[in-house]
């Protein structure tokens, strides 16, 4: 008998440490996914890509020289839960190229995306032609094609973009090479990574910003896993402020928060309001990430008095250089209609690997900020 309630001990300790390491808290760098990107109408996502692709990739076809390819506007739709961004290019035909050849050439690269993406032509009274496009039904692409010469003028001085590099904490070189990049990134640091107090340190030492990058309830939780920490809408008050206070200790200096996932919990008003209240308590500032298009985080810290913005776009959605120019070119475009912006990467060696190659080309466009210069 002693015996055997010694070996049942055992048992049940092997069943609970199993628990905590591979239910509760996944092993390994690989417990954390990069964000939401496709959790709200996954194929949408996908073919607004691939058409920022077939398009992108047509136009250099064509000898349409990248300078000729200008953003008009870029602003968020929604229509009931599906949130989107809306683009406009304006495309200026240089001469000795027809419109119609490149116009047909826009078509010819969006007919394999059918019957998902379908598109309509239009001839304006200023001899513009332009394609309206949509996927799955929704509009999201009016592509102008103009005459050479035809460039809006936007405010002279430049727009404030800040580039916040999100999930950091596993990786302390790569971390580093973003901080040694030549341009005022912030960091937003997991409280568990695998060294997370290493790049802590680092970032200190260089003279980076970083934010705490707060793991949250995604909507399709446990479907979708936000790792070890994360804050959940079944969680009591105290746990929430445990949790928090606990996360900001493994982060220590950091100067704000934004949700790690989480559009399940940044969708819920009374908790929301409840971490705002604690962000305030520390005189930290927020930024929302944006991962589902009925997020309250802005308003809640709004209305709060807590220092706040949202994030623009994400600039590496897809790691293509074509996806990840399309991404640069909304995030200019936002700054240069609103006067700032906030554009979300993550810890890849292709972002790293991009930003790097169109450096001068964002020095030149807008001045980089760090994030605590955009909230407000």
């Amino acid at each position: 008998m002693p015996l055997l309630l010694i070996a049942l001990f055992f048992l049940a300790v092997a069943i609970t440490a199993s628990y905590y390491l591979f239910v509760k808290r996944p092993m390994g760098v690989k417990q954390y996914f990069y964000e939401e990107f496709h959790s709200e109408r996954p194929s949408l996502s996908t073919q607004v890509s691939k058409i920022d692709q077939a398009v992108y990739g047509c136009l250099l076809k064509n000898n349409v020289p990248k300078k000729n390819i200008r953003f008009a506007t870029v602003v968020p739709r929604h229509e009931k839960t599906t949130a989107w961004d809306f683009t406009e290019l304006v495309i200026s035909i240089p001469k000795g190229t027809s419109q119609d050849s490149v116009e047909e050439g826009v078509k010819k690269a969006l007919r394999p995306l059918k019957p998902e993406v379908t598109h309509k032509s239009e001839k304006t009274s200023e001899g513009e032609k332009v394609l309206h496009v949509f996927a799955l039904g929704l509009y999201t692409h009016k592509i102008r094609l103009a005459p050479d010469g035809d460039h809006r003028a936007y405010r002279r001085d430049l727009p404030r973009i800040a580039i916040l590099i999100d999930d950091v904490g596993n990786e302390p070189d790569l971390a580093r090479s973003f901080i040694q990049l030549g341009l005022p990134v912030t960091l937003s640091i997991l409280p568990l990574g695998t060294h997370t107090s290493r790049i802590v340190q680092l970032a200190r030492e260089l003279g980076c910003e970083y934010m705490l990058h707060l793991p949250m309830e995604p909507r399709d939780y446990p479907h979708i896993d936000p790792g070890p920490g994360a804050l959940f809408r079944s969680m009591g008050d105290d746990q929430i402020r445990q949790v928090f206070h606990d996360h900001l200790k493994r982060v220590p200096g950091a100067m704000g928060v934004n949700n790690h996932m989480g559009s399940g919990f940044t969708e819920d008003e009374e908790k929301m309001a409840l971490l705002i209240g604690e962000i305030k308590r520390r005189a930290l500032f927020y930024v929302d990430s944006r991962t589902t298009s009925e997020t309250v985080a802005h308003r809640t810290a709004k209305g709060m008095g807590v220092p706040v913005a949202s994030r623009a776009v994400f600039l590496d959605n897809d790691l293509s250089t074509r996806a990840m120019e399309f991404q640069l070119g909304r995030l200019l475009t936002i700054a240069k209609e609103s006067g700032s912006a906030i554009g979300i990467g993550h810890p890849h060696k292709e972002t790293l690997g991009f930003l790097k190659k169109h450096l001068q080309e964002i020095k030149t466009e807008a001045k980089v900020v760090p994030v605590s210069h955009i909230v407000g």
